[in-house]
């Protein structure tokens, strides 16, 4: 994936993140099932290598591949 876009997220961001992703149960039950993780902490784990990857001093960021919409 190309990274053109990030959005970097402070910790107090994660509560809300966590809480949100908590609501697809069943994706979350499947992560748990196959990866021994919940869909939170999946997606937070990703976010979390983004801010590592693209040297960003806060802890999380989102990256999202900007596609041409014609």
């Amino acid at each position: 994936m190309r990274f053109d876009l990030d959005a970097a997220d402070a910790l107090d961001e994660e509560r809300w993140t966590r809480n949100l992703l908590r609501c697809h149960r069943s994706q979350d039950d499947r992560n748990r099932r196959a990866r021994g993780m919940g869909f939170a902490d999946r997606i937070l784990n990703v976010d979390r290598d983004n801010a590592v990857r693209l040297g960003l001093p806060d802890p999380f960021a989102e990256v999202l591949e900007a596609r041409r919409i014609s």
